[in-house]
């Protein structure tokens, strides 16, 4: 079993042997990448942000077209259409997956506990990067996600005012 875990480690890598790896790198390479959770996660949090902010900028604006438009017009047709867009970008980008965190010490103990140290630190890394990896994926979803969800409000934003224009 620990052999399987030290191939799953290398798996990519040149390395053969735990005296191959040094630790002072793999200690930078951790307190590198740790903190870009932190920023990813801000990021997630601000794109969700932005999604409803845009879901409520649509309906506002649909609510001054019904209140100043004709309805007999296509303007309010086209903003209710608009206002559907931006309503489906912004539940697909709240509705992205979960993200996913670096393991905590609870799990690697559990997992790892009889490793060596430097097999536990190959193994911090690897999910590190495994997690950013899940994390980009999905925050480049989300932004297409929030980039339908404002076209949407602007469309809608657009027809309340042509609509309080006729």
């Amino acid at each position: 079993m620990v052999d399987q875990k030290k191939e799953m480690l290398v798996a990519g890598d040149e390395v053969s042997s735990n005296e191959d790896i040094n630790r002072d790198t793999m200690r930078r390479i951790i307190d590198l990448t740790l903190p870009d959770f932190e920023l990813q996660m801000g990021r997630w949090d601000a794109l969700d942000s932005k999604a409803w902010n845009a879901l409520g900028a649509a309906s506002l604006s649909l609510t001054l077209g019904l209140s100043l438009g004709d309805p007999e017009t296509g303007v309010i047709a086209a903003g209710i259409v608009a206002f559907l867009v931006a309503a489906f970008g912004a539940v697909w980008t709240v509705w992205g997956r979960a993200a996913q965190t670096p393991i905590n010490a609870n799990y690697l103990w559990e997992k790892y506990w009889d490793e060596s140290v430097d097999t536990l630190e190959r193994m911090l890394v690897h999910e590190i990067q495994n997690a950013a990896r899940h994390n980009s994926s999905v925050l480049r979803n989300k932004s297409t996600a929030l980039t339908v969800a404002f076209a949407g409000a602007v469309l809608s934003i657009v027809c309340a005012l042509l609509a309080g224009a006729s």
